[in-house]
């Protein structure tokens, strides 16, 4: 996904350079959160310590305005829908994903 994201020219972007920041722990990414803003959150649907439906619900805290985009191959529908509601979420992408839907 890193990668995938880092390959979108800039030109794409108003001409500036993307910066990713990536976590493995959901509590360190909120905590950054609280430091930075971010233009976009992106997060796993399954991860450890919490679920990336929790860790973006969390997240509108810090970022009420921020799009938030959970990536998940678990694709029930009812668990889809409870993860839009509660955590806001601007998009579903399914995995395993079509890199330039992700882009």
């Amino acid at each position: 996904m890193r990668r995938n994201l880092a390959s979108i020219p800039s030109s794409r972007l108003g001409g500036e350079a993307l910066i990713i920041e990536v976590f493995t722990d959901p509590n360190a990414a909120l905590d950054r959160c609280e430091d930075m803003q971010f233009d976009l959150l992106v997060s796993d649907y399954r991860m450890p310590e919490m679920s990336g439906v929790e860790f973006l619900a969390r997240s509108i805290a810090s970022h009420p305005n921020t799009p938030r985009v959970i990536v998940s191959g678990f694709a029930d529908r009812d668990a889809i829908i409870a993860a839009i509601n509660e955590a806001q979420l601007t998009r579903f992408i399914e995995k395993p994903w079509v890199d330039a839907e992700l882009q």
